[in-house]
């Protein structure tokens, strides 16, 4: 196999760093990343962002179904003309924010596992999608992420990094930093430390979708302003400081806590009263 920069030069291809464009090029890397998927549990795959097909190549040689999706029309272009002969290989030129997995997923395949080596201003938009939208078809997401993004999703409770991104991730799946991966590993290198992690989706979910709209509602309200006492950042979802109390009394928690102090499992737990209360 070329190497990447043999790729990029034979294809005509200058990475485009405006929509983020950082291509991976140590093998070493991408050896880890295959070595990182529980291929047992695989039936098939959605790569987001071929790219220059380097980490397509290895997916592409399972010879399980694989949907690669690629919005960049020289890259689509490329693509087509590497795999479009393995009839195995599905390559859907699009915007991954638009595409709906479920209707691409045939009836052979029970979930998609999703990699991919994304634009990093496409992580949290695309990792909310995909969680809110395709939780039933998906079981593992995949994704090489900022470093500094990689640990939100991994904070504790209490600690400067724990916010609305925290809870959306723990609430629908199991995060885990594989490993690091040095800005050295990538062209050209981003200003940043990256981090491959896996997202490992809940079998079930303790609310009802009423409930998550809660859910979501008390988190956005907490987390925009986090430094508010949380009676006052609820005034955002109830109108009725009473009842806020009565709720928070149910509970066990003082009136003056800030809302950045509770755990994912306590605000699932208010979601519920609100709900039970119809505040």
């Amino acid at each position: 196999m070329p190497s990447l920069f043999e790729t990029l030069k034979n294809w005509n291809h200058h990475p485009r760093k405006r929509i983020g464009q950082h291509f991976l090029v140590n093998t070493s890397i991408l050896s880890r990343i295959e070595s990182s998927i529980p291929w047992t549990e695989v039936t098939g795959m959605v790569e987001v962002g071929g790219g220059t097909g380097i980490l397509s190549e290895r997916l592409a040689a399972r010879h399980l179904p694989l949907w690669i999706i690629e919005m960049d029309d020289h890259l689509f272009g490329a693509l087509k003309g590497q795999f479009g002969n393995q009839a195995h290989v599905h390559l859907i030129h699009q915007d991954v924010l638009k595409a709906n997995l479920h209707d691409l997923k045939p009836p052979s395949i029970d979930q998609w596992t999703i990699i991919g080596n994304i634009p990093y201003y496409l992580t949290t938009p695309l990792i909310f999608r995909i969680l809110t939208l395709f939780f039933k078809d998906c079981n593992n997401i995949f994704f090489m992420v900022q470093k500094e993004v990689a640990d939100r999703m991994m904070a504790k409770v209490g600690t400067k990094a724990y916010g609305a991104l925290t809870l959306g991730v723990q609430y629908f799946s199991v995060p885990k930093i594989l490993f690091s991966v040095p800005a050295s590993c990538f062209f050209p290198p981003p200003k940043v430390e990256s981090a491959f992690v896996q997202l490992k989706l809940k079998s079930d979910l303790p609310l009802t979708s009423r409930q998550e709209k809660i859910f979501f509602s008390i988190i956005r309200a907490i987390f925009q302003s986090r430094r508010k006492i949380i009676t006052n950042s609820l005034k955002k979802i109830s109108s009725s400081s009473e009842n806020i109390k009565k709720a928070l009394d149910q509970m066990d928690i003082h009136f003056t806590s800030r809302g950045e102090q509770l755990s994912l499992e306590q605000l699932i737990r208010l979601s519920v009263i609100f709900d039970q209360k119809n505040f």
